[in-house]
């Protein structure tokens, strides 16, 4: 199994809640770079790729959204984070390349599997050691998403 780290470029002010999401991201395999400003975030994706960039919705030099065009001609994933009082909710704005923003948000809980979800067909082999384990993600997320019918009360 190959153990070199995915990828991911943080933009973000730091603290307590963004310190806690790279600490558990990083603890999963997700190599992180965090920087604190959106002009260090455009700097390090002229130099680096990065399959995933997780940038919270409002900094002191702009907007998270600013990294949209940015991130979709290289193909990566944006995903912006929206402050609430402890955590963010992330909002996939760009997937390997295509606009998503609206489509639907992401909370804490289930961040890295929607993460796992936009990387690459070639990193998740890559990941996995050259084999892909898409379809069973696939099939856990299918479950997931499945509601069981309404009953019809007395």
């Amino acid at each position: 199994m190959s153990t070199a780290p995915r990828r991911i470029l943080v933009v973000a002010p730091r603290g307590p809640t963004m310190k806690a999401t790279v600490e558990r991201l990083a603890r999963h395999g997700w190599g992180c770079k965090v920087v604190d400003l959106l002009a260090e975030a455009k700097e390090a994706l002229k130099k680096s790729e990065y399959e995933i960039v997780l940038a919270a919705e409002y900094m002191p030099d702009g907007r998270g959204y600013d990294l949209t065009d940015i991130i979709a001609r290289s193909s990566s994933s944006l995903f912006v984070g929206v402050m609430l009082p402890d955590t963010y909710l992330w909002l996939p704005t760009v997937e390997r390349g295509v606009r998503t923003l609206g489509r639907r948000a992401v909370n804490p809980a289930v961040l890295e599997e929607a993460m796992e979800d936009m990387l690459p067909h070639s990193a998740l082999a890559a990941a996995a050691g050259g084999t892909s384990d898409m379809p069973m993600r696939a099939e856990r997320h299918r479950h997931k998403q499945a509601v069981p019918p309404r009953r019809k009360s007395a």
